[in-house]
């Protein structure tokens, strides 16, 4: 019995060591580019392929005291204003609150007329206190930005 009792506080004591590690969450300040408005920041890193461009970043939640349905879409723009592709990243975990980040990832066709990004940010942002929804609003904002060279 008293073997079993020792296993068991081993157990406890290794697993309480693994439940004490947290994994760093990237922060907007991790990435080269930057973008803040009243109610999200963005921080993001464009990666070149020959076929491709890659952009991966972080979207926070700055205004609200929870964000659903988090859309974040990418456009790849020529000089005459012309959308030349487009993707999306819907973000997960679904709903993020209000001072936390959430990652984000999209892939475009690598374009040689393309010399800006135009990004698009769809949330539903909710104050809390209504259990009814009536202080949810459905929003977007939207921005563009040079295309790293």
């Amino acid at each position: 019995m008293k073997r079993i009792w020792m296993a068991m506080a081993a157990l406890l004591f290794f697993l309480a060591g693994c439940a004490s590690q947290q994994v760093a969450k990237p922060q907007v300040a991790d990435f080269p580019d930057h973008y803040r408005q009243f109610d999200a920041a963005l921080g993001w890193e464009v990666k070149k392929n020959p076929n491709d461009l890659i952009v991966d970043g972080v979207f926070k939640n700055l205004r609200y005291f929870q964000m659903t349905d988090i859309e974040v879409w990418v456009e790849t723009v020529d000089p005459a204003g012309k959308v030349l592709s487009r993707s999306v990243s819907f973000i997960i975990p679904r709903t993020v609150m209000q001072d936390e980040s959430a990652p984000f990832s999209v892939r475009l066709p690598r374009n040689a007329a393309a010399n800006k990004l135009r990004f698009t940010y769809k949330y539903t942002g909710e104050e809390g206190g209504n259990d009814e929804g009536g202080g949810d609003l459905r929003t977007f904002q939207s921005f563009d930005t040079p295309i790293p060279q």
